[in-house]
């Protein structure tokens, strides 16, 4: 259920900011709205499915390190 709550909620955020750049911004600069948008969407995933997963099972500082480790490296 985390799982599927998390990617709900990630892709809306995704397509909504997505939406927002392309009416608010402008519609040149694809790569900079597709990052701008999945640098919401991919920690929004992650923080819903830790602590909906892990949330009542472990420590905090715990959840937050499966958190952390689950994001991308830059």
């Amino acid at each position: 259920m985390a799982s599927i709550l998390a990617e709900l909620v990630s892709e809306l955020a995704d397509t909504e900011v997505y939406h927002l750049w392309v009416t608010r911004v402008t519609l040149k600069a694809q790569l900079a709205r597709v990052l701008t948008s999945n640098t919401i969407a991919i920690p929004l995933d992650s923080l819903i499915f830790c602590w909906g997963t892990f949330g009542e099972l472990m420590p905090a500082a715990t959840v937050w390190s499966i958190f952390l480790s689950n994001l991308p490296a830059i």
